[in-house]
């Protein structure tokens, strides 16, 4: 019985490392797009906070420096909370296997 344990215990292990695995190489790939002013800012970046695009529209440029600026960072803090939101929901379903394992 003691066999079978950890036997177990074992797999749950390996099914987590390939989890965990799984999980980093999805974020890896992982690209989001915040936008702000209606969509007249875009910042496209990545899990390590490597901006890949940016995109301004004209008509925002016409309100001045000061609205570009706060369009930037709105689209940038947008970004930044999706990935957040992203990561959490991928390392959610880590706590399922990580409940089970506790329980040995």
């Amino acid at each position: 019985m003691a066999e079978d344990g950890m036997d177990g215990l074992l797999r749950q292990a390996q099914e987590l490392q390939q989890q965990i695995a799984s999980v980093r190489d999805q974020m890896t790939v992982l690209e989001v797009t915040g936008t702000a002013a209606g969509g007249a800012v875009a910042v496209t970046m990545t899990p390590t906070g490597e901006v890949r695009s940016l995109r301004i529209d004209d008509e925002i440029v016409a309100g001045g420096r000061a609205e570009v600026e706060e369009a930037v960072l709105l689209a940038l803090r947008d970004a930044a909370a999706q990935l957040r939101e992203q990561a959490t929901e991928r390392m959610a379903s880590l706590q399922d296997v990580l409940r089970s394992a506790a329980r040995f």
